[in-house]
């Protein structure tokens, strides 16, 4: 699980003032798991606490998993990594506590201050190297090595997250959170396939961070997370960036075959030694670490109190360090030591002699789960606030409702001031918004060759520019009306995805002129009109719900559509969590290619009376017909039948909502409230469910 690690934000009204033994002094960040604190233990250690959304203790098989993970986490030690202090499995809401130490994450440090000098990859090599040897130790994989779980200390990196991410995938890779754990561009191709993971899926993430570390940006490029996805399965990763001291290190960790990778064992003999010490950072990073080591010590002596933008991590691995200490440099060589209870990279998993290891990932929904904080961890709990986060890939949420009254004429204001720098946006994010295949299993498209997903093909003419501000009575072009629908994902390729369906009608320039639609959370939006281009439509999303069924409704600053010479249209909207789609024409009737008999495995199924997920055969029937009235009838198991109308879709895909349940014989499993369906580039229906998570490949009968 990734969480904001950017700023920390004071404690707001209901926010608890006690966990446990320790008490919180600041918001650190948020994620699809949890809230995480700033807090101080009973001997004046500054620690970080992570407080577990209350939607996700809900599901009876949590606990367990959370409290294996916990016990499996503690046995992880090493200089690199983070250690788990404390924690409570049996707490009305579940917590965990790490130390905490200041320290950038990678990510702040490469996008503020651009790439890693050569030396300073090389010592960033040997701390995660090292983490992952301790990790792979303890019969874990991360799974989620990225640059934002990666710190950055004076005396070396800290690996932050490990094990804890398993405990959190078993219940969340699609769950109505909607959340994926991990970024496309630092997953390894099996991990993208679905495959069973070894160590070495981590090998591959290392190199994945390693490259973003030397080069500013991922390994294959800066794409939409569909193309990177189908990249990272089918394509060599872009090396020319790379600078040639760094290449015999990284190459082989971006091997596509598992067994083709290093172990992190071998990766620290090629290393050698490497100077620690604070001279291993670069100028402008080393005076940001030190910033946040002086707001520590001041908040842990109680000289000051820390406010927003007064530390940007989480969790790291040690305590406050001695100021001599600090400046020194040393060189080191991290000693080598077997893997005696894990595997070698490239070694098959054995799942069924350790449960903590995958069998399956799966797609990102849209949405956000909402943050409940509970009643009775400290003294001054009380009524539950929705989150706030600003992770990488989910959008920040406003804390209320945007109301259609409230400051019009200052919105109208704000937009004309941004009308050409959204113009500019526009002709960018037209170029980036790609056609993409089934996101959970590396369907997609690579440099911008289409392939059948859910997006059309993006035109072959170069897009026009939005063009001239119309005069405040124009209204909206006749091309604009209609039903359409695609699929929504981040400008930057990072996130999760929005099966969506905008209705658009005529109207003036502050009109509501169409809702919008996200299948999966049922987040809906009022579409008002703000402004008009010759090319161009600036409206305002106005969520009718802050949340709905646990999700929260994310609403963009400005959304601008655009018709596209071959009939598409192109979604862009701006704003904490930028967003782009292609929508197309919706269409009236099931897709023919999709009508017919499926059969295949499904995982990830769920019995009331078992505390395990489980494998099964399953059959599907895709009716055709009319959206709204043709259905779905989904068998998971013999006698257990379930029927779905099928709501919405797009040329090969098709959304599903449950209504009604045929068999509910004695074993059937719970049955999901969604589904959503895909045919892929080699012919195989991809099925996804939600509540509970569901996935799984299935071929035509």
């Amino acid at each position: 699980m990734e969480e904001t690690r950017e700023n920390m934000e004071p404690l707001e009204p209901g926010d608890p003032q006690v966990v446990g033994r320790h008490r919180l002094v600041g918001r650190l960040g948020s994620g699809g798991m949890g809230r995480v604190y700033l807090a101080l233990s009973p001997d004046g250690r500054v620690v970080a606490v992570k407080l577990i959304h209350r939607e996700h203790v809900a599901d009876p098989m949590f606990r367990g998993r959370f409290r294996r993970e916990v016990d499996a986490a503690r046995r992880v030690s090493g200089a690199y990594t983070a250690a788990v202090m404390d924690a409570d499995a049996e707490a009305e809401l579940p917590w965990l506590v790490t130390v905490y130490v200041p320290g950038p994450s990678l990510r702040e440090v490469v996008r503020t201050h651009g790439p890693l000098p050569v030396s300073s990859v090389r010592t960033l090599a040997v701390g995660l190297a090292a983490a992952l040897r301790e990790v792979h130790r303890a019969r874990l994989i991360h799974r989620d090595l990225t640059p934002a779980n990666v710190l950055l200390t004076d005396d070396g990196p800290r690996v932050i997250d490990f094990g804890i991410t398993k405990a959190i995938d078993a219940d969340t890779e699609l769950t109505g959170t909607g959340l994926i754990i991990g970024s496309p561009g630092f997953l390894s191709p099996e991990h993208v396939e679905g495959r069973d993971l070894t160590p070495a899926s981590d090998v591959f993430s290392l190199g994945a961070t390693l490259f973003f570390a030397a080069a500013g940006t991922g390994p294959f490029g800066k794409v939409s997370s569909a193309a990177l996805l189908y990249r990272v399965v089918h394509t060599e990763p872009l090396l020319g960036g790379l600078p040639p001291e760094l290449r015999p290190v990284i190459e082989p960790c971006l091997a596509r075959s598992p067994e083709s990778r290093p172990t992190p064992e071998q990766l620290l003999d090629l290393l050698g030694s490497v100077r620690i010490g604070s001279s291993w950072l670069p100028e402008a990073v080393r005076a940001l670490v030190e910033g946040q080591q002086d707001r520590l010590r001041a908040l842990r002596d109680g000289q000051a109190e820390a406010g927003p933008g007064e530390a940007t991590s989480t969790k790291t691995s040690s305590q406050g360090t001695d100021p001599a200490a600090e400046d020194a440099d040393a060189t080191v060589r991290v000693d080598r030591a077997p893997i005696s209870a894990g595997r070698a990279a490239g070694a098959p998993a054995d799942p069924a002699a350790d449960p903590r290891l995958p069998h399956s990932w799966t797609p990102p929904w849209e949405g956000r789960p909402t943050n409940a904080v509970a009643p009775g961890v400290g003294p001054a709990s009380g009524q539950s606030r929705p989150a706030n986060p600003q992770q990488e890939r989910e959008s920040a949420v406003p804390g209320a409702r945007r109301r259609r009254d409230s400051a019009r004429s200052a919105k109208y204001a704000v937009i004309a001031a941004s009308l050409a720098v959204v113009v500019a946006v526009i002709v960018v994010s037209l170029v980036a918004a790609t056609q993409r295949g089934d996101p959970g299993v590396g369907d997609g498209m690579a440099g911008g060759q289409p392939t059948s997903g859910e997006l059309a093909e993006s035109p072959t003419d170069s897009p026009e520019p939005a063009g001239e501000t119309l005069p405040p009575g124009a209204r909206l072009p006749e091309g604009f009306a209609g039903e359409w629908t695609g699929i929504v994902e981040p400008a930057d390729g990072v996130g999760a995805r929005s099966y969506a369906r905008l209705s658009v009608s005529q109207g003036a320039v502050g009109d509501v002129v169409g809702e919008f639609l996200r299948f999966v959370s049922g987040c809906t939006a009022d579409l008002e009109l703000t402004a008009l281009t010759t090319h161009a439509a600036i409206l305002t999303e106005i969520d009718r719900a802050v949340q709905t069924e646990g999700h929260l409704c994310a609403q963009p600053e400005t959304t601008t559509l655009t018709l596209a010479d071959d009939g598409s249209m192109r979604y862009e909207s701006t704003g904490e969590d930028p967003r782009v789609a292609v929508f197309q024409p919706a269409g009236a009737e099931v897709p023919e290619t999709m009508v017919g008999r499926w059969s295949g495995s499904v995982i990830g199924v769920e019995h009331p009376d078992i505390a395990a997920e489980t494998a099964v055969d399953a059959t599907i029937e895709i009716h055709g017909g009319a959206f709204g009235n043709a259905e779905v009838y989904v068998e998971l198991a013999d006698g257990c039948h379930h029927a779905s109308r099928i709501v919405f879709g797009g040329t090969d895909w098709i959304t599903v909502e449950q209504i009604r349940v045929l068999g509910l014989g004695e074993g059937c499993p719970l049955v999901p409230e969604r589904e959503v369906m895909l045919v892929g580039d080699d012919g195989t229906l991809r099925y996804h469910g939600t509540g509970p998570a569901l996935s799984g490949s299935l071929v035509r009968q």
